[in-house]
């Protein structure tokens, strides 16, 4: 047990060394099982035994220190809390602040205005063996110098014992500010109460959470190492997902979704089908935006139904049905699973995982939306996601859009699913019918119904709502600034000038060899715009005869002896003369160069810059589309017509 448990015999409490909080005897077996899994199965059953030995007390019978003591290195380390200090002696002891105003107004009388933030309490710091829900009681520590005192202090050092203490009591002020705006609070004025917050109840919902448990709650999996469960988790639900994205793709042989279906299931209007059908995603970095966000959602359920998250654990922001918490167990089971092939482990992992996921669409809320954990994931991103603060209406409805469509694509995972395994009697275009109108519509009683009006009220107040202002001009005109960014004319005047000499120096020193190019006159170039052909281009054109000069390089390198030898070698098997690959290479990496210049050039100084995906694809000649760069008086014009909802709308610019 040495190395995994620390016993504290004073207290009689077992203290895991890792997680640093008191494991009651009758969860030491799972905790290994969960925490511990890389302990060998016969040291696990030795731990248990040995722990069943031993006097520890439950979380309810366990003697907490009267008085305050030093801080215990085995548990976690001290956290700042809100002792009562009524003159009834109370010595009530709450960390969250709104509490213990509430405890002061509702045990004690006290009455205090939101903007007042003194009370019939004081700020100490705490620590508790347990950190479970209903164990938990905290424990007033001081280190050994506080615990000393300043009486009985020579008459000389009274001036440092008074800074002493009134540093200390400045540092208390500022821990219970942090820790009133460390936590989901309520407004102190009737304008910071938006139409947004109103309508979708995230801060009522998680009011008093602290903020930090709830980033660390919808964060992604640390590692495999640090979580393995929950990582083996994300990793079965993403295969599952990509799985999905494949199925609604246009893949040859694996798109499993026709265009009558796609629209069914891009409808969410049981009476109305949408004209636009269901289209998988082009884009991979976006892609895995949106796969992210569910994976998110899972490590916030599993996290806090699993007991991960100490303050999340000890009051659920929302409980789970027997369905959702008997597959999410039967999840965790299936990762720590030995003794059977790896192949079979992962086929059980992933049917739990994809019945996790749809318990979770397939859930009625009567009562209250929050019932459900995906409403509640919801609030918990809106209000934490961004370390600056809660996300207005008009940046957190894409994260909804994330939502909704990792719904839909494990809606048709789970059809598809269903029809292989001929569980439907139905015909497939029916039973995803079926199913969407009952869980994807917005009339649904199910979570979508709720998501898909809050998005549409979020996009209806982005739409009207003037966005914040991010960029300023300065008093003489020369300067702007965007957000913590001031950048001068001068600069980029400057930077486009270092652009064009570096890109000349290229040009002339490594890309012509030193040789002279032939003269073009650029305004007597023409181009023809309505020539589609593949391969086209202003160089094709023959009004300008162009093509007949492109060898011209190649000419004067092979006819100049001295160039030629310098990226030519004799061969050492035949004596030929041959290329020499290294100077080859060294010349490709120039062009590269070259053309990031180039690419600055265009981005900076060619009217507004275009996205990544829409200037890196810029095309000079044509392929199955029309080119991007054409001609005009003499001069280069990029044409883009691609834009990022191209592949939905079928519409360019």
């Amino acid at each position: 047990m040495e190395g995994v448990f620390d016993y504290l015999g004073d207290f009689q409490v077992l203290i895991c060394i890792e997680h640093k909080r008191a494991i009651s005897k009758e969860r030491v077996e799972r905790h290994l099982m969960v925490e511990h899994q890389g302990i060998p199965l016969e040291i696990r059953r030795q731990i248990v035994k040995h722990a069943q030995e031993l006097a520890i007390a439950s979380p309810a019978e366990v003697k907490q220190p009267k008085a305050p003591i030093p801080p215990f290195s085995q548990l976690q380390k001290p956290a700042a809390a809100f002792k009562c200090e009524d003159e009834k002696g109370c010595n009530c002891v709450l960390r969250d602040y709104n509490k213990m105003r509430q405890h002061a107004s509702n045990v004690h009388g006290w009455v205090g205005t939101k903007l007042e933030r003194d009370g019939p309490w004081r700020v100490i710091e705490t620590q508790s063996f347990y950190v479970m829900k209903g164990d938990q009681q905290l424990f007033e520590v001081q280190d050994q110098l506080k615990l000393s005192g300043i009486a009985g202090a020579p008459e000389e050092h009274s001036h440092e014992a008074l800074k002493a203490q009134t540093l200390a009591l400045f540092n208390q002020l500022l821990k219970a500010q942090e820790l009133a705006s460390e936590s989901v609070q309520q407004p102190l004025h009737i304008t910071e109460e938006t139409p947004w917050t109103r309508r979708s109840g995230y801060r009522e919902h998680l009011l008093g959470y602290p903020l930090d448990d709830l980033r660390e709650a919808i964060s992604l999996p640390k590692g495999k190492e640090e979580e393995p469960a929950l990582f083996a988790i994300c990793e079965s639900l993403e295969g599952l997902l990509r799985q999905a994205h494949v199925a609604a793709g246009n893949e040859r042989g694996k798109r499993r979704l026709n265009d009558r279906n796609a629209r069914i299931l891009n409808s969410f209007q049981r009476d109305r089908q949408n004209p636009r059908p269901f289209r998988a995603l082009q884009n991979d970095k976006t892609v895995n935006v949106y796969l992210g966000t569910w994976k998110r959602f899972l490590c916030y359920v599993c996290r806090i139904s699993l007991g991960y998250t100490g303050t999340l654990a000890e009051r659920k922001p929302f409980q789970l049905t027997k369905d959702q918490e008997t597959h999410l167990h039967s999840a965790v089971e299936c990762t720590q699973a030995f003794g059977i092939e790896e192949e079979v482990r992962k086929q059980q992992l992933d049917e739990h995982v994809q019945k996790l996921c749809i318990a979770f669409i397939r859930q009625p809320c009567v009562w209250d939306p929050f019932e459900s954990p995906l409403l509640s994931f919801s609030a918990a991103l809106c209000l934490s996601v961004q370390p600056s603060g809660p996300l207005d209406a008009r940046h957190f409805s894409p994260y909804l859009s994330h939502i909704i469509y990792c719904i839909q694509l494990l809606t048709l995972l789970h059809c598809i699913t269903k029809a292989e395994r001929k569980k439907i009697k139905e015909p497939f275009t029916q039973y995803l019918k079926s199913f969407h109108d009952q869980w994807l519509s917005n009339e649904s009683e199910g979570p979508m119904g709720e998501i898909l009006s809050q998005r549409l009220y979020a996009m209806s107040i982005g739409e009207s709502t003037v966005a914040p202002v991010d960029t300023r001009w300065d008093e003489s005109g020369r300067a702007i600034t965007y957000r913590e960014t001031t950048i001068r004319m001068e600069e980029i005047t400057q930077l486009l000038q270092d652009q064009i000499n570096a890109a000349n120096a290229i040009l002339s020193d490594e890309l012509l060899l030193g040789f002279t190019p032939p003269l073009i006159e650029s305004s007597q170039l023409r181009d023809n715009w309505s020539n589609k052909m593949s391969g086209f281009s202003f160089i094709h054109d023959r009004r300008n005869d162009l093509a007949v000069k492109a060898p011209w390089l190649l000419e004067r390198l092979l006819s100049s002896q001295q160039t030629l030898e310098a990226f030519t070698e004799v061969g050492a098997d035949n004596g030929t003369l041959q290329w020499r690959s290294r100077k080859a290479w060294m010349y490709e990496h120039s062009v590269q160069l070259f053309l990031e210049h180039l690419l600055v050039l265009v981005h900076v100084s060619a009217g507004q810059p275009g996205r990544g995906p829409e200037i890196l694809g810029t095309r000079f000649a044509n392929t199955t589309l029309v080119r991007n760069l054409l001609l005009h008086d003499g001069l280069i014009m990029v044409a883009i017509p691609y834009h990022k909802s191209q592949s939905k709308t079928d519409a360019s610019r």
